[in-house]
């Protein structure tokens, strides 16, 4: 759980707690003139207290040939659009409260001590507010430069890693982070409050929250705006929590189908799935008998290739390398795994990682991901079997191949979990700052679509789905532990969590990842 103490908050003046509007009524050459001398040594030295208004406004005349009289009227008008932003303003004020691990809040400004003084005077503005000013007429450094920085951490002793810059302009957020600051790039009070939101609170203890505050009502949406009930996507939220109780589940005594009730998704009926079926009988409690009935009657289920097929039905032979890689989970969890049988499955599966065929998603998964997490999944839970020895360092390469690139919150979370599965951890760490950045107000993580039907191309997505991945892939999972049997395993282990949440009506269905006896 992340520690959420004693932070410091930075705010800049410009165009974050004061607006201005330098156009009104001004013409293209002061409008032009505004903007160039803010990149000029002249101004600079202006701004740091290093030189005086009068030759400040004698060599800015000289350069765009006006008189220094002209100069001033300029800035004269400019200043007198200068007006408090009193949402932000009053936001400023209300931080403290909102957030009780914030400790200081501080001014850091590039201005000139004429600018200051006039900003000290505009109404409703005090500089009580914050806990200390540094401005750059008195630290005689500005921004971007890295001195101005170390002024204002030297002189507050703030720990950089505790310290949050908020400020307009890229090039003083990228010197900030530099040193080890945080830096929120300034462009609206809403991304703002956001912004702040997710990096002072605790994301997991906000996921679970959202997990269980819309406990039974996780369902499933899609891409033409329906609302769907669905085994898969409670059977995922299950496996990633291990609470029961706040699943909306059917429940099935051998096979099982991915939707819920009769529902007609697109047209015509949906058989039980394979994909289903395999995922329920994996990931709840363990039932042999039902299990080796399922197998007997998987093996009936396969192409003239000798692939499993995706549904328990022969006039339907489709075929996903994703849903194979689960279906090959499902005969290793019951002590089949080795089996002959499964050979042309495993082949195809080795082939469609060796090719890269998986790049543009899979039958009825879009995202390559998927495929990724799902073969990453069962090499970690069968360690030291012969798909593992074979396919885990070309897995290992493919894996780092897509750290770092664009993805939704239920890719970058499966990302992030294959990487920690396969002990590349380090691999995907802009994949978490990314994941972090995406959470919500409401503690959840947005829609994000994991599946896709086969010849309408209709997406399904989940927030319950998205959260509980999300959740899981940035939460401690504790240290590596044996199991009676002597095989490695780490517990997902989120009852410390739900604990802290106080959530004591949920039953806690705690299981290995690696085996359960």
């Amino acid at each position: 759980m992340n520690d959420t103490g004693n932070w410091s908050l930075i705010f800049d003046l410009g165009d974050v707690i004061f607006n201005w509007s330098p156009k009104v009524g001004q013409s293209d050459l002061s409008i032009h003139l505004l903007k160039e001398v803010q990149s000029t040594e002249i101004w600079r030295q202006y701004i740091c207290g290093l030189v005086q208004e009068v030759e400040c406004y004698r060599q800015i005349a000289s350069r765009f040939a006006i008189t220094p009289t002209e100069v001033a009227e300029i800035f004269d008008k400019a200043r007198q659009t200068i007006s408090l932003n009193m949402d932000v303003y009053n936001f400023v004020k209300s931080l403290k409260k909102q957030y009780p691990g914030i400790s200081h809040i501080y001014i850091m400004s590039n201005v000139s001590v004429v600018d200051w003084g006039y900003l000290q005077n505009v109404r409703g503005f005090a500089c009580d507010v914050f806990d200390d000013i540094f401005v750059s007429c008195a630290m005689g450094a500005c921004k971007p430069e890295l001195k101005s920085y170390k002024y204002l951490l030297q002189k507050t002793r703030v720990d950089p890693s505790r310290a949050v810059l908020i400020d307009n302009k890229t090039e003083n957020i990228l010197a900030a982070r530099s040193l080890g600051i945080h830096g929120i790039i300034f462009d609206s009070l809403s991304s703002l409050d956001q912004a702040l939101l997710n990096l002072l609170s605790d994301p997991e203890k906000r996921g679970l929250s959202f997990l269980t505050s819309n406990s039974k009502r996780l369902h499933s949406v899609t891409s033409n705006g329906m609302e769907i009930r669905d085994n898969f996507s409670q059977l995922l939220i299950y496996e990633a929590t291990g609470v029961l109780d706040m699943l909306d589940l059917e429940w099935h005594e051998k096979t099982w189908n991915y939707f819920i009730g009769s529902q007609n998704l697109i047209s015509g009926h949906y058989p039980d799935d394979l994909d289903t079926t395999c995922l329920a009988l994996v990931v709840l409690p363990r039932n042999p008998p039902a299990a080796q009935a399922v197998m007997s009657e998987i093996l009936d289920f396969t192409t003239s290739d000798g692939i499993f097929m995706t549904y328990f039905d022969s006039s339907r032979p489709r075929t996903d390398p994703a849903v194979c890689v689960n279906v090959l989970r499902f005969f290793y969890r019951y002590g089949h795994g080795e089996d002959k049988v499964l050979l042309p499955t495993k082949d195809w599966i080795y082939g469609t990682l060796l090719h890269r065929a998986y790049l543009d998603g899979t039958r009825y998964y879009s995202s390559p991901d998927v495929f990724l997490f799902y073969l990453s999944r069962l090499l970690w839970e069968n360690p030291d079997t012969e798909i593992q020895r074979s396919t885990q360092s070309l897995l290992t390469d493919r894996l780092k191949e897509r750290c770092n690139t664009e993805g939704n919150a239920i890719e970058l979370s499966m990302r992030i979990i294959a990487c920690r599965m396969l002990a590349i951890e380090k691999s995907s760490e802009m994949d978490k700052m990314k994941l972090l950045n995406l959470q919500e107000r409401d503690g959840g993580w947005p829609v994000s679509w994991l599946c896709r039907t086969g010849k309408a191309n209709v997406h399904i997505g989940n927030r319950g789905v998205a959260t509980a991945l999300a959740v899981h892939s940035i939460a401690d999972w504790g240290n590596t532990q044996k199991s009676e049997s002597g095989v490695k395993y780490s517990r997902w282990g989120f009852t410390h969590l739900f604990r802290y949440l106080d959530v004591q009506r949920v039953t806690r269905h705690r299981y290995d990842l690696r085996r359960r006896e």
